[in-house]
């Protein structure tokens, strides 16, 4: 083989590797799609439900009572975000390092002290009948969609190599705890400002 159809191989070679990567790439990126037309059923659900997503993907959900609504906003979220709902409930309850390795065994301690899982399941037991039953709903829709099974699920949950637990209504409230405290910038700067004025006392940490 002259030195020019050595260079035709290699070349033909790497095209069609990089073909095949970006095709399994697009495969992985697009494995939790939404489909098109496609109907499923529940037994869940009272009454005719329906999904529709514009242009730009985004769901809009017609129902004949509030359940089927708040179980139809479920399944869009997870259809959407249910890596992301896994993630973070996972950081809430600190059992990140369960799917991700040793590197997360800090963060997960820090976060069973503070207790979110705690306060989450807590509030559990006060809330509304009307809230409870929304989020009854919601964890229904939830866990219709993980039901569908791996081939709809997203590709990082095959890439961590394991399947997301049923959804809870608890897990909404333990994501609502933890969005509280990562926008409660307070938490930092109290400490901070304790640690300032045992340092150098309280009249002129309050100057800062």
């Amino acid at each position: 083989m002259g030195i020019f159809q050595q260079f035709s191989a290699s070349i033909l070679a790497t095209i069609v590797i990089g073909l095949a990567t970006v095709g399994f790439s697009l495969k992985l990126a697009t494995l939790s799609n939404i489909r098109s037309g496609v109907e499923s059923s529940s037994p869940f659900l009272k009454d005719s439900t329906f999904i529709y997503r514009n242009n730009f993907g985004i769901p809009h959900i017609t129902a004949s009572n509030e359940h089927d609504v708040f179980f139809a906003l479920g399944y869009a979220q997870a259809q959407d975000r249910l890596w992301q709902m896994d993630f973070y409930r996972r950081i809430a309850r600190g059992r990140l390092a369960e799917v991700v390795g040793n590197d997360a065994v800090q963060a997960d301690k820090f976060f069973r002290v503070l207790g979110l899982n705690r306060i989450a399941d807590k509030l559990m037991k006060s809330v509304s009948k009307q809230s409870l039953n929304a989020l009854e709903a919601y964890s229904e829709g939830v866990n219709a969609f993980i039901a569908e099974g791996s081939r709809t699920l997203p590709f990082e949950f095959g890439a961590l190599d394991y399947k997301p637990e049923p959804w809870k209504p608890a897990d909404c409230l333990v994501i609502g705890r933890l969005m509280s405290f990562d926008m409660s910038m307070s938490f930092w700067t109290d400490i901070a400002i304790g640690e300032i004025a045992e340092s150098i006392g309280v009249e002129k940490a309050l100057e800062f």
